[in-house]
């Protein structure tokens, strides 16, 4: 009786805590913000500045767009779904959790592809500055530019990362409902 609901639990936890934190560190590390740790109050723990955004952005959303009754409404039909009193097959909890946990993981990766494709061109090009001139000390020269294509970046794909998101957390949240 408590497993379908401890099912539910965990399925939700990983796809707003599990999604994201290769997404989330990729981000951090390419838009020069991987040492400014801020307190994640979601997590009780210490995150990247852009982790503990996304994070905090990712529930305020299903927060606003209410699709946190689609959690409450997979509850309730989750009983009609799973008879009471019935073990369900372990098997196919299993199947689907792992099927489930590679998705969000690809997701977090498809999340974090456009400051990959942009911090590879920067520190090729940094590693070519390098060579050229080796006085230079690059990598302090470049960190202000570094971050103000993270933050650019951030302010064009933010907006459609969670939408993505959103879509992506109420497909799989409508799983739960009873046909």
């Amino acid at each position: 009786m408590l497993i379908i609901p401890i099912l539910l639990r965990e399925h939700v936890k990983h796809l707003h805590h599990e999604i994201n934190p290769l997404g989330r560190t990729i981000l951090g590390f390419y838009a020069g913000f991987a040492n400014a740790l801020l307190f994640n109050p979601l997590l009780s723990d210490t995150g990247g500045l852009p982790a503990v955004f996304l994070s905090i952005l990712g529930l305020l959303l299903i927060f606003i767009t209410d699709a946190h009754h689609i959690m409450l409404m997979g509850v309730v039909d989750s009983y009609s779904l799973f008879v009471p009193g019935t073990v369900p097959e372990f098997g196919d909890i299993a199947d689907t959790f792992a099927k489930f946990l590679a998705q969000s993981f690809a997701l977090g990766f498809q999340i974090a592809t456009p400051f990959l494709f942009v911090g590879i061109l920067f520190y090729t090009g940094l590693g070519l500055l390098a060579r050229l001139n080796p006085q230079l000390p690059v990598f302090f020269v470049a960190l202000p530019v570094q971050i103000w294509i993270g933050l650019f970046i951030m302010m064009i794909t933010f907006p459609a990362a969670l939408m993505w998101f959103l879509n992506y957390f109420e497909s799989n949240m409508g799983r739960f409902l009873a046909p």
